[in-house]
């Protein structure tokens, strides 16, 4: 939350939306990080529900995708229609204009470097 509050004041007047890239590649302990996505998903519903376009999630497998699916349907359209899992990283372009996308992802952004995680 500390981290957020801040970024969120540097967005462009003109700027109405976001899209979170969460970027599973690092996850170790699929059980701990999964509940860290959720938490993480919880807050900024329940903190800044009119920023959030997209949750953008990548790598996610095939296997997952699947699975994904089916228990999508048990969830609101609403919160379904914001998700989309992405077999790689390449797929992102298709959802970020590469002006926003971070370099870290393909793109020319700066601007949120400091927040990737190493």
């Amino acid at each position: 939350a500390y981290q957020v509050e801040p970024l969120v004041r540097q967005l462009d007047q003109a700027q109405q939306s976001i899209s979170i890239i969460l970027d599973t590649r690092k996850f170790q302990n699929k059980s701990i990080e999964y509940e860290i996505l959720r938490q993480t998903m919880d807050f900024f519903q329940k903190h800044y529900p009119e920023l959030i376009t997209v949750w953008l999630i990548v790598p996610v497998s095939f296997i997952q995708r699947c699975i994904w699916s089916f228990f999508s349907i048990f969830l609101q359209e609403r919160q379904v229609s914001r998700i989309r899992m992405l077999p790689d990283l390449h797929s992102l372009v298709h959802y970020v204009d590469q002006e926003s996308l971070l370099i870290t992802y393909g793109g020319k952004a700066t601007i949120f470097d400091n927040c990737k995680s190493e």
